[in-house]
């Protein structure tokens, strides 16, 4: 095939490189736009029934150069119309883009499954103290709820996190823990009040101060001050 309307190949390369070079780059290089506008000029002439003017095989390979950056402008969140608006400007890229993906439900339901099957594997002192820990969400109540002293009960805990973490991480190695156990607290509960009474049973009442933190509260010291001040 010589020619396509009367236009050689010859011909279509020197209207591309007019209509590259009129229209409009916005970041396209030169070879770029020339083969986008080739493109555009030899599809026009395989699609035409009638001969196409000089005129308009320019104006259609400037419109294939503009029609590209057109879509590499949206691409980039640009709004159509708007360039000068700037990247990231166009609501749905925003949305598409910006949005937080959401956790994946299967990545959900396979910790979940790993998590019950670790804790098959607890003993049953440890079982129960995590268990009582969940309940409580304090190491010194979850203690006194299954009658351990504060250390047993720490031991315990401790043991299964061991357990759970060596699992959880297998076969690799578990990496070193980090921070504190805010339920911990910062030492043993005190077993006695400063009068000597024995803080446990019915004569323990645990107040909530605030910021959420946890008393210990004697209730014959309470008792002992409220006659005292009635007297």
């Amino acid at each position: 095939m010589n020619s396509l309307h009367g236009y050689t190949v010859h011909d279509i390369d020197r209207l591309a490189r007019i209509a590259a070079a009129s229209a409009h780059s916005g970041g396209l290089d030169a070879p770029t736009r020339h083969d986008l506008a080739w493109s555009g000029i030899a599809e026009a002439l395989v699609a035409a029934e009638d001969t196409p003017t000089r005129q308009g095989l320019i104006h259609v390979g400037r419109n294939a150069v503009h029609a590209e950056l057109a879509a590499c402008m949206h691409a980039r969140g640009y709004q159509s119309g708007n360039t000068t608006a700037g990247s990231d400007a166009s609501p749905r890229w925003a949305t598409y883009w910006r949005t937080p993906p959401e956790p994946n439900a299967m990545d959900r339901l396979v910790e979940h499954l790993a998590a019950v099957q670790i804790g098959d594997m607890f003993t049953m002192s440890e079982g129960r103290a995590v268990e009582a820990l969940a309940v409580h969400e304090e190491y010194a109540q979850a203690a006194e709820a299954l009658g351990l002293s504060y250390k047993t009960f720490a031991a315990h805990i401790a043991a299964a996190r061991r357990r759970f973490r060596s699992h959880w991480f297998a076969p690799d190695t578990a990496p070193p823990v980090r921070g504190h156990d805010k339920r911990r607290g910062s030492q043993e509960p005190q077993t006695h009040c400063g009068r000597g009474h024995l803080l446990d049973g019915d004569n323990l009442r645990i107040q909530i101060r605030r910021r959420g933190r946890r008393e210990r509260v004697c209730r014959a010291c309470v008792r002992d001050r409220s006659i005292a001040a009635a007297a």
